[in-house]
C-alpha cells in the first residue's frame, strides 16, 4: 500500500495547504462551483456528512462545515487526520475525523449519514477494494441520502500518463504497481449502477492529462430493498441459532 503518511508529512513540512499542493486555490474554486451547481440535491444543514479520503480536511469537509453541516471524515493517513483536527480547531470549525480504511467502517452505524462524499478517494482504490467501499457506502447512507463521487475518469491524454497506464486493467502504475484506477466515464457510471446507485447529475472537468468527474448519486430502491432483505435473513439465521 502507498505510504500516504509520508506524503502528508512532506506537504505539511513544506507549508502547503493540503493534498493539492500549489493547486489548492484552483481546486477550491472548482469545488465552490461544483457545490453551487449541486446544492439543490443536498439536504439542508445541519445534515450529517462523511467525506471518504478527507485528507487534512481542507476540501469538501472544510467547505461543508462552513455551510453548517455536521461533518465527519475518514482517511487512511494518521498524519492527515491529525492535521485535519488541528486545522478545524484553528478555524473554529466543528468536525469529527477518524483514521481508517474506507473499505471497512464498522465504527459507523447503518444509515448514519445524509451525505457521503468521495473526496477523490475512489480512484485510489484497486480491484475488490472498490466493491468493498461502495458496499460500505450503501450501508452507512440513509435511504434518501446523497452519494457524491469525485473521480478521475476517461483515458490518459498526456505522454507521461499513457506511459504509466495499463489499458488491460485500467490502472495507472507507479514503480510497476497499480496506484490509481482510471475508467471511461460510461464504465464508472455502470459500476455505480451495479453497486446500487442512480447517477442523477454529472459535472465533467476536461484536463490535459485525464478528465475528472463529479457525480451526484442516490440509492436505488431495489438495491436498498435487497440490502434490507439480506440484513433480515442474517438476523433470522442468528435467531435460529
Amino acid at each position: 500500500m502507498h505510504d500516504y503518511n509520508s506524503d502528508y508529512r512532506r506537504l505539511k513540512a513544506a507549508g502547503l495547504p493540503g493534498w493539492a499542493g500549489d493547486q489548492h486555490a484552483r481546486n477550491s474554486a472548482r469545488l465552490a462551483e461544483t457545490l453551487q451547481r449541486f446544492e439543490d440535491h443536498f439536504p439542508a444543514p445541519p445534515a450529517s456528512v462523511l467525506e471518504l479520503g478527507c485528507g487534512n480536511g481542507m476540501s469538501w469537509s472544510h467547505a461543508m462545515a462552513r455551510k453548517g453541516y455536521d461533518v465527519h471524515g475518514i482517511d487512511i493517513s494518521e498524519t492527515a487526520i491529525d492535521w485535519a483536527e488541528q486545522g478545524f480547531a484553528q478555524s473554529g470549525l466543528s468536525g469529527a475525523f477518524r483514521q481508517g480504511s474506507v473499505c471497512a467502517m464498522p465504527f459507523f452505524a447503518d444509515e448514519a449519514f445524509d451525505i457521503v462524499i468521495d473526496g477523490a478517494c475512489l480512484h485510489c482504490l484497486i480491484g475488490n477494494d472498490r466493491t468493498r467501499c461502495l458496499q460500505e457506502v450503501s450501508r452507512i447512507l440513509r435511504p434518501d441520502g446523497v452519494f457524491v463521487v469525485s473521480s478521475m475518469c476517461g483515458l490518459p491524454k498526456s505522454d507521461e500518463a499513457r506511459a504509466s497506464f495499463d489499458p488491460r486493467t485500467g490502472h495507472l502504475l507507479r514503480d510497476g504497481r497499480p496506484y490509481r484506477t482510471l475508467k471511461p466515464l460510461d464504465d464508472l457510471a455502470r459500476e455505480l449502477t451495479e453497486a446500487g446507485f442512480e447517477v442523477r447529475d454529472t459535472r465533467l472537468s476536461i484536463n490535459p492529462w485525464w478528465d475528472h468527474v463529479t457525480m451526484v448519486c442516490f440509492p436505488l430502491p431495489l438495491a436498498r430493498a435487497l440490502h434490507n432483505s439480506e440484513q433480515n435473513r442474517m438476523l433470522g439465521n442468528r435467531n435460529e441459532n
